[in-house]
């Protein structure tokens, strides 16, 4: 019976950690785009297509879509991977490439 209580309490915890993890994703991108002059406008999650990033290690990081527009209100499109290393999102480096 204890396993199962400690297998449920896991996956209790991991459903639990999932929004504040991807809140703070959201806001490491919006700090990036204020340092980089840049107004975000749509940030979506992305799971199976990861653009630029699909065979760059993104196993311990997210990676997001994004529209955005530049200082010039230029539109821009591209994709963010927010984490590094093996500390994952605990880490708060943002890479972005455009598309």
């Amino acid at each position: 019976m204890a396993p199962y209580i400690a297998l449920a309490a896991f996956m209790a915890a991991s459903v639990a950690i999932e929004p504040l993890a991807m809140l703070r994703c959201r806001r490491s991108i919006n700090e990036w785009a204020v340092v980089n002059d840049v107004r975000v406008q749509t940030i979506s999650r992305r799971w199976f297509s990861l653009g630029p990033f699909t065979w760059r290690g993104a196993r311990w990081s997210r990676v997001f879509a994004l529209t955005a527009k530049d200082r010039s209100g230029q539109p821009l499109q591209g994709f963010a991977r927010v984490g590094g290393g093996y500390a994952g999102v605990l880490a708060d480096e943002v890479e972005v490439r455009w598309i």
